[in-house]
């Protein structure tokens, strides 16, 4: 009899084993099929994201300049949010960039996509950018011009769901009185026309300075002791004294550069030359030579380049750069002048240049 319940009871244990074992093996499946769908929905998320960043490759700068406007892409509730809108709707943002193709108040100037990445722990594919926008309105049509970057996000069914777009130029992005002062800051920003001309590409446009992209370009290069001679040697050439004997176009601005810094002894200037094959130089001192590209800190002023001037401004920009988070790429420093050294100081522009170590 002992025996006997002896007997149910390991008959009861080995079959609630059997059930445990029963039970967990359905809940090891369950986990495996869970994990494979995350995997497969996770894969199809990633394929999605590479998909849409070269569908943006391709169609961004056709949509802002005119071009048909799809919004296949967006859900019909996507939030879009910027720091002077804050909406939801494929549909009105169609509208919006139709608009601004054919509004009377403004009109697209300029767009330069400079870079386009995905974030993984975002999940969204991210792009750099630049826009000029010209205002109307106003009798010298001012240049509206803005640095930043745009967050695409997916939702489940892989459409995006979120288009946040950002401004360098500002702390608060949401809507705030510093995102209003700023867009009517640009309205009257005296300009010189800089963020594409020749050789130079504004990437970022920062609290109190500006970080441009220097391409490669061909320039007649004069190493110098005294500015002035410096000049008349550079100008020479310009004005024909080169293999060919004639003229050779140039652009602005005269750039002077100390690659040991301002206190070294080692100093060029130099201006960039608006034509693919120009002339060689018959001046020993003068070099036909390509200038690297480079990325620069930018601060503009009007005063005159001195030696205490240009102490002082390369000790602020500094201070800026720091500020920011940026690296020096090494002691060169180069100042940009645009306008002559005998111009009026309200009409005068000069820019400091300090490389930095990444193309931020």
């Amino acid at each position: 009899m002992g025996l006997g319940f002896v007997g149910v009871g390991i008959g009861l244990e080995k079959a609630k084993a059997k059930a445990r074992v029963g039970n967990g093996s359905a809940c090891v499946r369950a986990r495996m099929a869970l994990s494979t769908e995350e995997g497969k929905a996770s894969a199809d998320k990633r394929q999605a994201l590479v998909n849409l960043k070269a569908r943006l490759v391709k169609e961004l700068e056709t949509q802002l300049d005119g071009g048909e406007v799809d919004i296949s892409m967006y859900a019909k509730d996507v939030n879009f949010v910027d720091p002077l809108n804050n909406f939801k709707g494929a549909e009105k943002q169609k509208k919006n960039i139709e608009m601004l193709a054919n509004s009377p108040i403004m009109s697209m100037d300029f767009f330069r996509l400079h870079d386009i990445w995905i974030d993984p722990r975002k999940e969204a594919v991210m792009t750099r950018w630049t826009l000029n926008l010209k205002f109307k309105l106003l009798p010298w049509k001012p240049v509206l011009r803005f640095t930043g970057t745009s967050e695409y996000g997916l939702d489940d069914d892989l459409l995006v769901n979120r288009h946040i777009d950002t401004w360098d130029s500002i702390n608060k992005q949401t809507f705030s009185f510093e995102a209003v002062a700023d867009l009517v800051s640009e309205m009257f920003r005296k300009d010189t026309g800089s963020a594409d001309v020749g050789s130079m590409l504004l990437r970022r446009d920062v609290l109190g300075f500006e970080v441009r992209r220097v391409t490669d370009g061909i320039v007649a290069n004069c190493p110098y002791t005294n500015r002035g001679d410096g000049m008349d040697v550079l100008d020479r050439y310009f004005n024909g004294v080169n293999e060919k004997a004639r003229p050779v176009f140039r652009l602005a601005p005269l750039v002077l550069n100390f690659p040991e810094g301002i206190r070294s002894e080692k100093k060029s200037m130099y201006s960039y030359i608006a034509e693919k094959k120009p002339p060689r130089s018959t001046a020993e001192k003068v070099k036909v030579e390509v200038c690297r590209s480079m990325t620069v800190a930018v601060f503009s002023f009007p005063d005159p380049i001195t030696p205490q001037n240009a102490a002082m401004f390369e000790k602020y920009l500094m201070s800026l750069i720091k500020k920011r988070g940026y690296d020096r790429l090494s002691d060169q420093v180069l100042f940009a002048q645009y306008t002559p050294v005998y111009t009026l100081p309200w009409l005068r522009k000069n820019e400091i240049w300090i490389p930095l170590a990444n193309d931020y």
